[in-house]
């Protein structure tokens, strides 16, 4: 389970902090994780949630779509 805040700024910024650290053994599960820590904006519509953060010099992308 997660548990933390998130807030959203100005221009789709986002920031989540976990308030617990969960340690993971899973490579999925922790790069997941590290992701959610590195979140820096959001974009997406009715269906879909994109949350973008960085991975060193890169930018990488989650993607979530809404199951109707």
């Amino acid at each position: 389970a997660f548990n933390g805040n998130w807030n959203v700024g100005a221009d789709r910024q986002l920031t989540i902090t976990l308030q617990n650290n969960p340690s993971e053994s899973d490579p999925l599960a922790k790069a997941f994780v590290n992701g959610l820590k590195g979140v820096t904006r959001y974009e997406g519509d009715t269906d879909n949630l994109y949350l973008f953060y960085t991975d060193g010099q890169n930018t990488m992308r989650m993607s979530f779509h809404v199951q109707k």
